[in-house]
C-alpha cells in the first residue's frame, strides 16, 4: 500500500487499469476511515464522489515517497522508471521510485 505525501493529495483519482499483472486494478482515494480487526485493517475510501470499502491484510508493507539521494540508486536495486516516448523514440524519466529496507516497487 502506497500513502501519497498530502502534496499529491488526489493524483490520479478513481479506480484505473494497472499493468502489475493481467486484470490487476490500481485504486487512489483518500482513507476517510481505518477499522481495525483482527485479520487486519478494514479501509474506507472516499475518491469521486463515492465510497468503498477495502481489506488490507495484517503484513501489508504500507509506504510512502520521500526524496531519495543519488546514493540510492546502486547496482541491484529495486525500481520503477516514470517515461515519456518523445517522437523520435528516446525515453524521457519523469520520476524514479527506488526500494529501499527490502522493499520493492510497485510497493
Amino acid at each position: 500500500m502506497l500513502i501519497f505525501p498530502a502534496a499529491m493529495k488526489g493524483t490520479g483519482e478513481g479506480i484505473s487499469a494497472y499493468d502489475l499483472k493481467p486484470n490487476s486494478k490500481m485504486t487512489n482515494a483518500t482513507v476517510s476511515n481505518i477499522d481495525r480487526g483482527t485479520s487486519g485493517q478494514e479501509l474506507t475510501l472516499s475518491f469521486k464522489g463515492e465510497q468503498r470499502k477495502m481489506s488490507v491484510p495484517t503484513g501489508t508493507p504500507i509506504v510512502t515517497f520521500a526524496n531519495a539521494t543519488q546514493s540510492n540508486l546502486v547496482a541491484g536495486a529495486a525500481v520503477i522508471v516514470t517515461a515519456e516516448k518523445a517522437a523520435d523514440g528516446t525515453l524521457s524519466a519523469s520520476r524514479v521510485a527506488v526500494g529501499l529496507n527490502g522493499i520493492v516497487p510497485p510497493m
